[in-house]
């Protein structure tokens, strides 16, 4: 028989990287830099086990010996908790570097092997002993969700990563990550746009709204919005459909604070 239990008004977690060990609910707080554990057999506590972790630690799982591993997609870190030592700020022990923005997810499998999932790289990795990745499924992008050529270069953009292919050889030439919350440069874009020599990163998770040249990996402008999904360049400004509000509101100004609503849906 299986006994189902509902917990209530405890920490939110990512919702696939959790583990269950000895009744104990291990789950990260990404946007808090931290992960926590609820025990079962103490009133549902919750205590941290792993603290001022900056970036976004964001999954987690135990090995066959009751070793933790944990990823950090805003660092790119894969690291080793030791969940004896009380200093919570210092008990993370780094065994392999990715990318910032590439890693959702890790496995482990019986032999205690460790693998990563890179939804922006449609990719899974090993991480081997000596801390270097095998790729096992190798990928190009997952979900792209925009599309834009700028100086001969395709660019493809998904919440995770921005990224330039030759638009003659097909070759990525270009590779700009992105994290949770907008702990890299990137705020989670989901659309983009051209604008003179740079690009228009539209994010409707975070409403940020950036004017970004790829080649020099500068951020020349961030404002923004409820939820941009679209825009287009218009009489010296940006034209902005804002799904969330149902609005289409002319951006303009160096920092695009002076806002003209054009067209507000029924």
């Amino acid at each position: 028989n299986t006994t189902t239990r509902l917990l209530s008004d405890i920490p939110g977690c990512a919702s696939n990287a959790m583990d269950f060990v000895n009744e104990t609910l291990y789950m990260p707080r990404p946007f808090e830099g931290r992960i926590v554990k609820l025990d079962l057999t103490n009133n549902n506590t919750v205590s941290n086990v792993t603290t001022g972790w900056g970036g976004a630690p964001n999954s987690l799982k135990f090995d066959s010996q009751g070793h933790l591993y944990a990823t950090n997609t805003g660092n790119g870190e894969i690291a080793l908790v030791d969940t004896t030592n009380p200093d919570t700020e210092n008990n993370r022990q780094i065994v392999a570097q990715t990318p910032p923005g590439s890693i959702d997810n890790l496995a482990l499998d019986k032999d205690d092997r460790l693998y990563l999932s890179s939804a922006s790289d449609s990719a899974v990795f090993e991480v081997l002993t000596n801390g270097d990745l095998r790729t096992v499924v190798p990928g190009q992008f997952s979900i792209p969700m925009g599309l834009a050529i700028l100086k001969n270069t395709l660019f493809v953009v998904h919440s995770g990563a921005l990224f330039g292919f030759d638009s003659v050889t097909g070759k990525r030439v270009i590779e700009t990550r992105s994290s949770p919350g907008g702990a890299g440069s990137l705020y989670e874009p989901t659309s983009l746009a051209t604008w003179s020599d740079s690009l228009v990163l539209l994010s409707f998770i975070t409403g940020a709204l950036q004017i970004y040249d790829p080649f020099s990996e500068t951020v020349k402008a961030t404002t923004f919005f409820s939820g941009p999904i679209d825009a287009h360049p218009f009489n010296g400004g940006l034209v902005v459909t804002d799904f969330a509000n149902g609005t289409v509101v002319l951006a303009s100004g160096d920092d695009f604070s002076e806002r003209q609503v054009i067209f507000t849906s029924a």
